[in-house]
């Protein structure tokens, strides 16, 4: 099923980002969050998004900082990497 023919509700959501689609998790939850703001609120709609809220953030920040981290260690990388010069690459082709 594409993406956007998914329903967008809480497990949808929950769906997702269990299984790491965080780009289909974000188009689903902002769906799912124009749906709740169009319906008639009610405790057990309120309860079912608070509940996912509270299930997903923590997984959802882990990631953020997971990619964080990796960008952060591409950027150092980039720094030590030092472009070859013409001698060293001479260097290497004569031996």
């Amino acid at each position: 099923m594409k993406p956007h023919m998914n329903p967008a509700n809480s497990e949808s959501v929950r769906a997702a980002i269990a299984r790491g689609d965080c780009v289909l998790a974000l188009d689903l939850w902002n769906r799912y969050r124009a749906t709740l703001a169009q319906e008639a609120l009610t405790a057990e709609s309120l309860a079912e998004a608070l509940a996912l809220v509270r299930w997903g953030r923590p997984l959802l920040l882990g990631v953020r900082e997971h990619c964080a981290a990796r960008l952060r260690t591409l950027h150092i990388a980039g720094v030590y990497r030092a472009p070859a010069s013409r001698r060293s690459t001479l260097l290497r082709a004569s031996l």
